[in-house]
C-alpha cells in the first residue's frame, strides 16, 4: 500500500485531483488531501505540519 499526501491551497484543487487521480492511480495507492485556506495559510502552517 502506498500513501500519497497532497498539500493544496484550495478545495477546488482537491476536487480536480480526486477526479484525475482516480483514473490514473493503481488500486494500491491511496491519496490524502490536506486543504488550506489559500497560499499564505499553506506557507504558514506547512512547516508545523511537516514537523508534527
Amino acid at each position: 500500500m502506498i500513501h500519497l499526501v497532497f498539500c493544496l491551497e484550495e478545495p477546488s484543487a482537491r476536487e480536480m485531483l480526486k477526479g484525475l487521480l482516480s483514473r490514473i492511480l493503481p488500486d494500491d495507492v491511496y491519496p490524502d488531501y490536506i486543504v488550506f485556506e489559500g497560499k499564505q495559510d499553506l506557507m504558514n502552517q506547512l512547516a508545523r505540519r511537516l514537523r508534527g
